[in-house]
């Protein structure tokens, strides 16, 4: 049950479906002109394509090989065992149309075509649905220098209790209300992993992906070590910095360094739906993958080219042709290619037709590649918007903090004469500054990745580019507004004259 649940989790998160690879099957095998029960064998032997289905699967072969069940009772097995409502429905309708006569052929085209309709209904109204999040959490961040500067107020303007209680609550309600977006970004299902989980991959990408959670471990030990050290060469400005700059720099270079990953792996997808079609008509052609490797190599598919000699000679030795494409689809890094190139090995050696098999996984490639740039076109906007925003944060508060430097001076000189201020430590507004910014940035960065979804990277990339943002801009702001505002130091100079002499 725990472990259903896990794997319902972790698909939802990829943006993946059993759904999705079961229709994939039927629609090869079916436009192949298979039997149901040759269809139904195929996907029993899928265990790693199917996932989940191929017990249930099984059993309901065993039915009908031991107990001479017919088609209708063992696909009302499938229906009450596949543990998936959406898997339920299409064997539903799978026995239905079996017992009016219809072909598993005909069937399985309606089916197929039927997904990809659904499926851009159901993008459409998510994607305007991740719109409307987007547009509402970079509402949230610009608003959030408002809140904190009427709280950080608050606390010095009628002051009547400690100062640090009600900094504290502010910034528990601006990150709380910030994170909340989270869970709202968590409930869009546009998102698609990009990397494919299995351990076979280059040795820096392997490292990469190792270090992850220990510079994360690293990284946030940093940014908390300011609370026990913190105002190094006495500037509250350049502290920020320093721990930001501590803290962000090597997430900033890990994220960096995945991205370029990001762009070969994309690089490689782009060329995957030619790749697929070609190879299924050449297989269709010259009757073999061996033959068809050869002329596929005549051929640019670009970065997929080097990967299409080392299948050539893979194949060359004998190595048995399903695995030779699985092996291609691991080595294109993709979970996409990895996914469809296993799928395609495991039909081809099942007897699918290869150009029926290619077209149908040809055009899967291709709509989600589609989908993909039209959620880029949303997610992009929240990934450079939140870069300006965060560093007009940044400057903002900067800006307050010089203000409530010079207030708080003058609050103490004329303690006994104003009562109306209350003298704010300056050390205790910077550490507040500090964990708005600390705190948004993290939100932010798990906001985007949630978006998208494609790797940790995205993650470590923004997550140390906002800190960077936000140090860097919190010290300009902080050295011009001390420069700009310097008379008033003087009048602070003058007033504390007068308070002696008076």
């Amino acid at each position: 049950m725990a472990k259903t649940l896990i794997s319902r989790v972790i698909n939802a998160f990829e943006g993946e479906s059993p759904y999705t690879n079961i229709i994939l099957y039927m629609s090869c095998l079916g436009a192949s002109q298979m039997s149901l029960n040759s269809i139904l064998r195929v996907m029993a032997d899928a265990e790693h394509s199917l996932a989940g289905i191929t017990k249930t699967v099984r059993e309901a072969l065993d039915l009908m090989r031991r107990w001479g069940y017919g088609h209708s009772e063992s696909l009302q097995h499938i229906v009450k065992n596949s543990g998936n409502r959406l898997v339920s429905e299409l064997f539903k309708r799978l026995d239905y149309a079996v017992k009016a006569g219809v072909s598993v052929k005909d069937f399985a085209k309606i089916e197929f075509q039927k997904y990809l309709a659904l499926s851009q209904v159901e993008f459409e109204k998510n994607l305007e649905k991740l719109k409307r999040i987007v547009e509402a959490y970079t509402t949230l961040l610009s608003t959030t220098s408002l809140l904190a500067v009427s709280f950080l107020l608050i606390s010095i303007i009628f002051g009547t209790s400690d100062p640090s209680e009600i900094l504290e609550i502010s910034a528990a309600v601006i990150l709380s209300t910030l994170s909340s977006s989270s869970l709202l970004f968590l409930t869009t299902n546009l998102r698609r992993r990009l990397f494919h989980r299995e351990a076979t991959r280059p040795e820096s990408l392997y490292i990469l992906e190792r270090l992850t959670i220990p510079l994360l471990i690293l990284s946030f030990f940093t940014l908390a070590f300011k609370f026990v050290y913190p105002n190094p060469l006495e500037n509250r400005g350049f502290s920020i910095l320093f721990y930001s700059a501590l803290g962000g720099g090597p997430v900033l270079i890990h994220g960096f360094l995945g991205r370029r990953w990001h762009k070969k792996v994309g690089n490689i997808e782009e060329s995957l739906s030619i790749l697929i079609r070609s190879l299924g008509d050449y297989i269709a052609v010259s009757g073999s993958l061996r033959s068809a490797s050869k002329l596929m190599l005549l051929n640019d598919f670009g970065p997929l080219n080097n990967l299409l000699a080392r299948m050539e000679v893979r194949v060359r030795a004998g190595i048995n042709h399903a695995l030779s494409l699985k092996m291609l689809g691991v080595e294109t890094l993709s979970n996409l290619g990895h996914r469809i190139l296993r799928m395609m090995g495991e039909m081809l050696e099942a007897g699918s037709k290869p150009s029926e098999t290619g077209g149908i996984l040809s055009d899967y490639v291709a709509y989600t590649l589609a989908m993909d740039k039209r959620r880029r076109q949303v997610t992009s906007s929240l990934k450079w918007m939140s870069v300006p925003l965060h560093a007009t944060l940044a400057a903002i508060l900067a800006l307050m903090g010089t203000l409530m430097e010079i207030i708080s001076d003058i609050a103490s000189l004329l303690a006994v004469r104003i009562v109306l201020i209350n003298p704010l430590d300056v050390s205790l507004a910077t550490d507040y500054f500090y964990i708005i910014l600390v705190g948004i940035s993290f939100i932010t960065s798990v906001n985007i990745l949630l978006a998208d979804g494609d790797s940790v990277f995205t993650f470590t990339f923004y997550f140390g580019l906002l800190l960077l943002v936000g140090g860097v801009t919190f010290l300009a702001m902080s050295t011009v507004s001390h420069n700009i505002l310097s008379s008033f130091s003087r009048l602070t100079e003058s007033i504390s004259g007068l308070a002696g002499g008076g």
